[in-house]
């Protein structure tokens, strides 16, 4: 049996969907999330995801575990259909007022029908400036 593939996570600031075209925008793509004080709210975050060779109905649920994977900090589940097992389906998932209680190397993972087929890292960490964006300026001060 074919079993669905995870092709993208993706975390962001905002994942806009153009309806009319079914295609995402995302915007500011996040490697990392940088926190004041801990434990920390994030105000919004959003996961993109693409999947593929998918059959029919199915439950598709985003989680974010804790750094030590003990823990759910968060989930969320939704049913899709996958109309082409040869296509892609591809959606996104949001988390408003995100308590994120230590730094660490959290884990989104996604499942389909209770079996995990993908994941990445998202870690946060303690801010050390307070500038904004973590900026790489001694990387680019040979850039013209």
């Amino acid at each position: 049996m074919i079993e669905p593939k995870c092709i993208a996570l993706i975390a962001c600031d905002y994942a806009y969907e153009d309806a009319a075209c079914g295609r995402y925008s995302l915007l500011g793509t996040m490697p990392q999330i940088f926190a004041e004080r801990f434990p920390h709210i994030h105000p919004s975050l959003y996961v993109y995801f693409e999947l593929s060779q998918g059959r029919g109905q199915a439950e598709v649920e985003l989680a974010l575990l804790s750094p030590d994977l003990l823990e759910t900090v968060v989930k969320t589940r939704r049913r899709i259909t996958f109309n082409d097992p040869f296509g892609l389906h591809v959606g996104r998932f949001q988390f408003e007022n995100l308590l994120l209680p230590v730094d660490g190397r959290y884990t989104l993972r996604v499942s389909v029908d209770d079996k995990e087929i993908g994941s990445t890292i998202l870690p946060v960490h303690l801010r050390e400036s307070r500038d904004g964006c973590e900026t790489e300026e001694t990387e680019n001060e040979g850039d013209g």
